[in-house]
């Protein structure tokens, strides 16, 4: 069961997060470029760790950059 999923039903790809034994899963799908499947990438908690660190210190700037996408 997936702690965090995001489905773009119009687009029809979405992304999930979830523990998987000792690391953490990120799963990813995209029906339209790859009909064939999901793609898992199973990260450690310590990557994990420092990829929130990085996009809570870039928050800012991705919110300045990206404001149209993150409204729509």
């Amino acid at each position: 069961m997936a702690t965090f999923e995001y489905v773009d039903h119009e687009h029809e790809r979405g992304l999930s997060l979830y523990y998987e034994d000792e690391s953490i899963a990120l799963d990813t799908w995209d029906r339209k470029r790859h009909p064939s499947g999901d793609h898992e990438i199973l990260l450690n908690p310590a990557t994990v760790e420092l990829l929130i660190e990085t996009l809570t210190t870039m928050q800012a700037g991705i919110r300045s950059r990206y404001q149209k996408a993150i409204e729509a």
